[in-house]
């Protein structure tokens, strides 16, 4: 079982009270939850907001329960510990509202061993908080694993603060995507040197040509490295949580307009210019993220690619070359440039061997293109015939992917860089690439061991 966090089916059980659920508890609280205690706290305390199970601890900010007696190796402890230091960084000291009921009353959080999931958020509904107040399930199961149980515990804790401020609009992956990349980040940004989550970056790297609100094959946790680029070398810190402030003040509005007001970036350049970054290694990534999949491509060939909108195909020259390309349907957008750290880079490129070329597509749905290259000296060596496309033909289940492909634009971006005249995201390293020291991508992560007892 790999990562799956089951907010969005909350999400959507809480949006639409008819839709069938799998997991009842998504929409109706386990016993015991959201009753008033009838009493105050201790002056300054909070207390339980209806009644705790046989096994239960708490915390400063949270009561955690555990069923059936079953003990999950001191699971409760760490997801305690990790909670804390969760609400001390993002409450404390970043300053993110508290979540729904925390003022007054310990959050719940249950440790299940029956969840069909790693775990999930929820709110549920009282006269008391119309609004919903959140609960966390994790899945005790995974306590075992002690850096993984932290990151869940993290990720889901930052889903109680994404319910204080924003609703869900029943928009399915166009809403719900942002909300998994963001806590997926969260828990890097809670323990930075944890590489607990880096098995996570394929799910964007694999299938980089798909739509960035894809939630085809868990790509939606793949995007927490567009984040982590946004809070370091992109935008700068606090990118992220702008763009949930963002989403408070104007409820109705899609993460692609709300990324653009929080960064003060076109989302066009603002995604080439995170391609190029993460083709070509020009951030501080991880040492276990893996790389993208590339197209590598020699002289004198032809490649023909698409991506869906914010995708992007990655090609690597393997020599020296002159990289053109032609747009087989849709607009071509004229060279942007600006004072910022930002643009698109008209083509043709000049790429030194080892250099990646990143192709976004900024608009509409499968910009479609090809690719052809020549040598330093102009000789083509073109046979005339295409060679591997690099276009995977994978259908999105998006709604950005669906209908009739759309009029698109292609933003051709070569790697990370700064000019010191024009600033463009197609700057193409002509430096060798860069990686932090050790590690090796983590594998996908192991069925989870049995409960304890």
């Amino acid at each position: 079982m790999d990562f799956t966090c089951l907010t969005p089916d909350a999400l959507d059980a809480v949006a639409d009270p008819l839709r069938p659920v799998v997991e009842e508890r998504l929409r109706v609280a386990p016993p015991g939850l959201g009753v008033d205690p009838g009493h105050p706290g201790p002056p300054e305390e909070r207390v339980i907001y209806g009644t705790p199970y046989a096994n239960h601890v708490e915390t400063e900010h949270f009561t955690i329960n555990w069923e059936r007696g079953l003990a999950y190796g001191g699971g409760a402890e760490r997801a305690g510990e990790a909670l804390e230091a969760a609400w001390t960084y993002f409450v404390d000291e970043a300053g993110w509202t508290p979540p729904v009921s925390s003022d007054r009353y310990y959050l719940w959080v249950l440790l299940v061993d029956d969840l069909d999931g790693t775990g999930l958020t929820t709110e549920y509904y009282t006269e008391e908080y119309p609004e919903g107040y959140p609960v966390i399930f994790l899945n005790g199961s995974w306590a075992p694993d002690e850096p993984f149980w932290e990151s869940l515990t993290i990720h889901e804790f930052h889903h109680t603060l994404q319910y204080a401020v924003r609703d869900y609009d029943g928009e399915g992956a166009v809403e719900s995507w942002y909300w998994e990349a963001s806590a997926t980040w969260a828990a890097s940004l809670v323990v930075p040197d944890s590489a607990a989550v880096d098995y996570i970056a394929p799910w964007y790297g694999d299938q980089a040509d798909f739509a960035y609100l894809s939630t085809e094959g868990s790509h939606q946790y793949g995007m927490y490295v567009f984040n982590a680029w946004l809070d370091t070398d992109g935008v700068g810190p606090g990118t992220m949580q702008a763009a949930w402030d963002a989403g408070a003040v104007d409820q109705d509005a899609d993460w692609r307009t709300l990324l653009e007001r929080a960064s003060g970036v076109p989302a066009a350049t603002l995604w080439s210019g995170f391609a190029g970054a993460y083709g070509n290694d020009t951030y501080g990534r991880s040492a276990a993220w893996q790389d993208p999949v590339v197209v590598e491509i020699q002289a004198g060939g032809s490649w023909s690619g698409s991506a869906d909108e914010l995708g992007t195909v990655y090609y690597r020259a393997t020599e020296p070359l002159v990289a053109e390309g032609h747009w087989t349907h849709g607009s071509d957008p004229s060279a942007a440039t600006g004072s910022g750290p930002f643009g698109i880079a008209d083509g043709p490129w000049t790429l030194a061997a080892g250099d990646t070329l990143a192709l976004t597509t900024t608009t509409g749905t499968l910009c479609g293109w090809s690719l052809t290259t020549t040598s330093l000296d102009g000789d083509t060596g073109d046979t005339g015939e295409p060679e591997d496309s690099g276009d995977t033909g994978r259908a999105d289940d998006s709604e950005a992917g669906e209908g009739e492909p759309q009029a698109c634009a292609c933003d051709r971006t070569g790697g990370g860089g700064l000019a010191t005249s024009v600033w463009v995201a197609g700057w193409v390293w002509a430096q060798s690439r860069r990686r932090w020291p050790g590690g090796a991508p983590h594998a996908q992560r192991p069925s989870p061991p049995a409960a304890g007892t």
